[in-house]
């Protein structure tokens, strides 16, 4: 017997009777479809016996995810940033002083600083904090804090060591990670099914890129969560429209501009997802604060009512911003805003394929997603641009192009803005789009009904694609910051591309150490790069010029022992290209020289042992910046080795005719 069909074409005996799931039918109003589950609407073809273990299957991918993180955690020292963000996280829930890196909101910051509250720490007081320097105030905080137990105890006491700060501020971070982790998961299988799930999973968990900055305390794992958050609850909210959903939005919206100023880009990208569903025929709440309400009839007064859902989001979200700054500290926010716009309309020393700029290129990240990105992600988007974006114009349905809006708008538009940022330091800062490419590379494995062969067809590439990435990853860790995919020659040849952030951040110092112990070495020669001083780390180094030091480490005055059996020079990749120095070209006699070893892929070494040229080179470059007792040491070093070396007898005698005393 066949089943009673109404005039909406639906089965009353599936008619789902719960008022949510549906909308109150009146003349003249769109009839929302029955309400399915997203498992249903995306994954109907898939075997049921699949469902039971994909979610099994997302969490190995987290702990797989986790335990990378942890190698990273473990392996890598403060990086330059670091220092600065957990020192403001700390003294913003400690003190309510929001004196300290006002260039980027609190949230991200207190939730690295939360498990540093039951540490017993001592805080950093002098003259450092009193002037707002966050970088010597970090660094005391970190590393001194034996010297601030004596301080303010008048004798030794019990301390923790850097390594136990900076795992616990780091810890937090990678919860947020997973977290991240399980929405993209959550997201592609509603939209797509669970392999289409397990793929954009496993694509997220074996990218080097988030492995690196899952474990580390800065902003930008925190503002990619929410701002991805953002964009998920807003497509909830137009699945099916609920005034808990709007407060949901609100929440995220507001976590979001918390983190990082960045989260402005949500503004253009939400604007557009919502203009798409004004004009299309997506049914649309008329009143948006009641569970049950009518559908708006006209564009007006669909208009309406999606401005109504954000102009409740973002007072939600106001509220948040509000919290994370005591309320009474709040114009810190707009002070903040106004020096990342100014850092923004300045730029910043930039290097990118050999080049030097201080406003950037508009390729930058294009580029640097190119040479960095697992060589099976980018595959996988080969594959997803010349197969699910034909399929889905090809099948007409509005749901799948809806579908694609969701994950093409934040792309397009995180391109077209990056494309125009002048502060071109990081492939970080473009983090916010890399959950959208996972799930549109997931969509390969959505069931599609008129392509079911070329569906199954392209499992094999989709396993091969995530083998390919498992092998890069085992092959980079825990140096994983530092990653460049075989299609660039691999990280060894990263220094050939990209600076920065993508490679040499100081996160190298505990692994200098390391290869020193292993040399047998007593000291070293190092010239480093930024404000991660190797000495903290157990590096007995004589210093050599590098970029960004702290006038502590120039002025250490520590010397290499003239019997040391091998003579080694550290050279940080960032020191070596020349960036943030006044001379870009001040170490490129080292082009003609071939490391030795290469430490976490960013620093590297070179044996000057006996040879007096390389110990000029070093006294003409500390001569460069005044440290004159250095210079007269290593060309007096460079004699004994060769008398008749001219250049350094040369740079003695204009040392000679200098006034005392010699050093600044």
């Amino acid at each position: 017997m066949r089943p009673t069909v109404d005039r909406s074409g639906t089965r009353p005996d599936l008619m789902k009777h719960s008022a949510r799931d549906r909308i109150t039918r009146k003349p003249g109003n769109m009839q929302r479809p029955p309400a399915q589950s997203a498992m249903t609407r995306a994954g109907a073809s898939s075997p049921r016996r699949w469902d039971a273990l994909v979610v099994p299957a997302a969490f190995v991918l987290l702990a797989v995810l986790a335990w990378q993180v942890l190698a990273f955690i473990l392996a890598s020292s403060r990086t330059s940033d670091e220092s600065a963000h957990i020192m403001a996280g700390y003294s913003y829930l400690t003190r309510r002083d929001f004196r300290l890196n006002p260039e980027h909101p609190p949230l991200i910051k207190e939730l690295a600083a939360v498990p540093l509250l039951f540490l017993n720490l001592r805080f950093p007081e002098g003259k450092d904090w009193d002037q707002g320097d966050q970088w010597n105030t970090g660094q005391r905080f970190i590393h001194e804090q034996r010297e601030l137990v004596r301080e303010q105890l008048g004798r030794d006491g019990p301390f923790l060591s850097a390594d136990w700060i900076l795992t616990s501020a780091r810890l937090p971070i990678l919860a947020l990670s997973l977290v991240l982790g399980w929405f993209l998961f959550r997201w592609s299988r509603e939209m797509f099914g669970p392999f289409a799930a397990l793929l954009t999973l496993a694509l997220y968990a074996l990218d080097p890129n988030i492995v690196a900055h899952s474990g580390l305390v800065t902003t930008d794992i925190g503002v990619t969560l929410f701002m991805f958050l953002s964009v998920y609850a807003f497509w909830k909210y137009i699945e099916r429209p609920h005034p808990v959903r709007i407060v949901w939005l609100g929440l995220m919206i507001g976590a979001a501009m918390a983190s990082k100023f960045t989260a402005l880009w949500l503004l253009p990208v939400l604007g557009l997802l919502a203009l798409f569903h004004v004009f299309t025929a997506v049914p649309i709440p008329a009143r948006p604060w009641l569970p049950e309400s009518e559908t708006a009839s006209s564009r007006w007064r669909r208009l309406i009512s999606i401005a109504a859902v954000f102009c409740a989001a973002l007072a939600i979200s106001l509220l948040v911003l509000l919290a994370c700054y005591f309320v009474i500290r709040f114009p810190s926010y707009m002070e903040g805003l106004r020096e990342g716009m100014r850092h923004s309309r300045d730029g910043h020393p930039s290097f990118l394929l050999g080049q030097y700029s201080q406003h950037g290129w508009w390729y930058y990240f294009l580029a640097a997603f190119g040479v960095k990105s697992p060589p099976g992600t980018l595959t996988l988007l080969a594959l997803a641009a010349a197969f699910v974006v034909p399929l889905t114009i090809a099948g007409a349905r509005q749901e799948r192009i809806a579908r694609s809006v969701f994950l093409l708008v934040p792309i397009a538009v995180i391109v077209v803005i990056t494309a125009g940022w002048g502060v071109n330091i990081g492939l970080r800062h473009a983090l916010p789009a890399f959950p959208f490419i996972y799930l549109f590379a997931g969509a390969l494995l959505r069931p599609v009904r008129s392509a079911a062969r070329l569906s199954k067809a392209l499992v094999i590439p989709a396993l091969l694609c995530v083998a390919w990435n498992a092998v890069e990853a085992v092959r980079i860790s825990p140096y994983d910051l530092a990653y460049f995919n075989p299609f660039a020659g691999g990280p060894e040849r990263g220094p050939q591309y990209l600076s920065d952030s993508n490679i040499d951040w100081g996160q190298s110092a505990g692994a200098l150490r390391r290869y020193v112990d292993r040399a047998g070495v007593p000291a070293i020669y190092c010239a480093f790069a930024g404000n991660v001083d190797p000495w903290d780390y157990g590096v007995r180094y004589q210093y050599v010029p590098g970029a960004k030091n702290t006038p502590t480490s120039q002025r250490r005055g520590f010397l290499v022992p003239r019997n040391a059996p091998r003579e080694f020079l550290a050279v940080s990749v960032m020191v070596a290209q020349g960036l943030y120095l006044s001379d870009v070209k001040a170490y490129d006699w080292l082009k003609y020289r071939t490391p030795i070893d290469r430490v976490g892929y960013s620093l590297l070494i070179y044996d000057i042992t006996r040879d007096d040229m390389a110990h000029v080179r070093i006294a003409y470059g500390c001569f460069g910046y005044k440290l004159y007792d250095l210079a007269a040491h290593e060309a007096r070093r460079a004699l004994e080795i060769n008398p008749a070396n001219e250049y350094a007898t040369r740079l003695l005698a204009t040392l000679s005719a200098l006034p005392s005393p010699r050093s600044p």
